[in-house]
């Protein structure tokens, strides 16, 4: 019988950012169960200070379409969080080799625009997710809180494995908070901080077999005696 940190291991590092989702809904409850464990997580001073939207059915589609479109017209985003552009250049390159493997894996060139955008445009359908859940903070909060929010999602990624469901964490899905705005009850006091797509794994999706690399334990951790 494994223990638990087997099952643990296992959990992680069978969890993927899963690019292609089987069209099953998911019953409510089970994604009320999956939010109710990892609110075990910990938050600064037990603050919990972020709020969740799950969508799905006809009001996620038109939501997507309307993303879609606008990500078809090449507007740039403008997330209420920009994107990070100031990373160090041995960063830089675990992005670029991510690219390079991702799309190699699936067999287009790099030179290939048309099939890169084709791929690059399913981010703004959830990759046929079911549901999508937007993640909204207090507009007055930063860093703290969006350390919460980045822990409390590592749990529900976690969690929703555990529970035979595949999750995506999406900044693509929250590039236009006009957008959602216009569809959801979103005040101006809070920030559209991320979304995930949520779902069952489409174990025919070639993306979905794709495993991408970390980089050595030295890398990230020292040991001073």
């Amino acid at each position: 019988m494994e223990n638990m940190f087997d099952v643990l291991k296992k959990t992680i590092n069978s969890r993927i950012s899963c690019r292609g989702f089987l069209d099953k809904e998911i019953p409510k409850e089970i994604i009320r169960e999956i939010v109710e464990i990892s609110e075990r997580s910990p938050t600064w001073k037990n603050t919990q200070s972020y709020r969740l939207l799950a969508i799905s059915g006809n009001l996620k589609k038109k939501i997507c379409n309307e993303l879609t479109e606008r990500a078809k017209s090449g507007a740039e985003p403008s997330s209420d969080f920009p994107y990070e552009t100031g990373y160090p250049s041995n960063i830089k390159r675990r992005m670029m080799d991510l690219a390079m493997d991702f799309y190699g894996y699936l067999g287009i060139d790099r030179k290939d625009k048309p099939k890169r955008e084709e791929q690059m445009l399913k981010n703004f359908s959830a990759f046929g997710a079911p549901t999508i859940v937007f993640c909204m903070i207090p507009a007055t909060l930063r860093e703290w809180t969006i350390l919460d929010l980045g822990i409390f999602l590592g749990h529900i990624c976690l969690v929703a494995e555990a529970k035979g469901l595949s999750t995506c964490l999406q900044a693509a899905l929250v590039s236009w908070p006009d957008i959602i705005r216009k569809h959801l009850d979103i005040n101006e006091n809070e920030t559209i901080a991320v979304a995930f797509s949520i779902g069952y794994k489409d174990n025919s999706e070639i993306a979905n077999s794709f495993k991408s690399k970390r980089v050595a334990v030295d890398e990230v951790l020292q040991f001073i005696d």
